[in-house]
């Protein structure tokens, strides 16, 4: 990476750290959407943990390689049985409301998340007790043993907010973060931007940049232009077609690194037509993904092959749907459906989503499956999907 021309454009998303940065006073990312929380227990969104992961840390961090890494925790010990881990912390680290971190503020979180019943509080499912050993020791048990609870809890969700912050807030902590990490909240303007300001107190290596801001910018034009003239350093998902525009600009670097992201659509299966099972199979194979890679990203996208991506370490290569359009309309006739039926997409009104939902749309009318396309700016999508009523609509 090239950290001394002016302007940097990312492909993929940011690890956020910010540390990839010459020392400078301010650093402008132009994000494709809003946030939502920055509550990284109860978030959904990649993009808002991502930005949460500025103001918190984890006990471990993955490497580039998805390694587990120490972070707050500086390692771990595993019983023989797989069913009780005994975690050691660092020492002498404080969140930035003067709050402690110890091992009874890691109990705190962890319990204060499944208790809540937060969105990643699946992630410690199968914890039976914590039990504080020490000042800088937890024990955890588990109900069955397991070889990736590190995994879980080095997920980027897991990060360690202030118990006494939690207590102060309740469920507001979403717009008051307290965490240990690199940044501290300076300003959030709802549906606009979010502004950060570097922790002088950080236990770890000193923070290179003084001030970070996150803007929403859902049309990716926009986020180019901003990055041209200079009112942005960074740019979240530059679409394909306009990569010339960068490998023309001297000024400019393009950097894409493979991803651990899964893009994928839900189906609705409380609905009657696609509670059926060869419905969905018809909708997979209608779909020729080679096309869509090139009309969607440009090329620069793989094919899954199993339901999680080849860098996450339960990876197990299956075999994915062909592209069959007869086939498809086979299995519609089966199930009944041969003059096919109507259905809607939901999409996000960012560029990349609108293009992929088109996409979509017209191969699906292929095989009789006629589509309506509902945008929504990406907090109001998130939102939709939160309220869905399991009733089949």
């Amino acid at each position: 990476m090239n950290t001394t021309k002016k302007t940097l454009v990312l492909a993929v998303a940011l690890g956020l750290s910010a540390n990839v940065f010459a020392a400078q006073d301010k650093v402008v990312v132009a994000s494709t959407s809003t946030v939502q929380t920055l509550n990284p227990h109860n978030a959904g969104v990649t993009l808002d943990m991502s930005v949460a992961n500025a103001i918190y840390d984890g006990l471990f961090k993955f490497d580039d390689n998805m390694q587990v890494q120490p972070n707050l925790a500086t390692g771990y010990e595993v019983s023989d049985n797989g069913q009780t881990y005994t975690i050691t912390l660092r020492e002498g680290v404080k969140f930035t409301d003067g709050t402690a971190f110890n091992a009874e503020a890691v109990k705190y979180n962890f319990q204060d998340e499944i208790n809540k019943k937060q969105r990643r509080a699946s992630l410690l499912s199968n914890v039976e007790s914590f039990n504080v050993v020490s000042e800088n020791v937890l024990e955890v048990k588990l109900k069955t043993p397991s070889n990736t609870f590190i995994n879980n809890i080095t997920h980027p969700s897991q990060g360690m907010i202030s118990p006494a912050a939690i207590e102060k807030y309740g469920d507001d902590i979403k717009a008051h973060p307290v965490g240990t990490g690199r940044f501290v909240l300076n300003k959030w303007i709802r549906g606009s931007k979010i502004t950060m300001d570097a922790n002088p107190n950080y236990w770890g290596d000193p923070v290179k940049v003084e001030h970070l801001e996150f803007r929403a910018v859902p049309e990716a034009g926009s986020r180019l232009a901003m990055l041209k003239s200079g009112q942005a350093q960074v740019m979240l998902q530059l679409p394909n077609t306009m990569k010339p525009a960068v490998s023309s600009d001297k000024k400019l670097d393009a950097v894409a690194s493979p991803s651990i992201i899964a893009r994928y659509y839900a189906l609705n299966t409380q609905n009657e037509i696609l509670a059926n099972a060869d419905v969905r199979k018809a909708l997979n194979f209608a779909i020729n993904k080679d096309a869509y890679k090139k009309v969607v990203y440009g090329g620069d996208a793989s094919t899954l092959n199993s339901i999680v991506p080849e860098k996450i370490e339960t990876f197990v290569a299956q075999t994915p749907y062909t592209y069959d359009v007869e086939k498809a309309k086979a299995l519609l006739a089966k199930a009944g459906y041969a003059d096919g039926f109507d259905a809607v997409i939901w999409a996000k009104n960012v560029t990349t989503s609108m293009r992929s939902a088109e996409f979509i749309q017209q191969q699906l009318k292929a095989i009789g499956v006629n589509t309506t396309i509902v945008p929504r700016d990406v907090a109001s999508h998130y939102s939709a999907g939160d309220g869905i009523n399991n009733d089949g609509t």
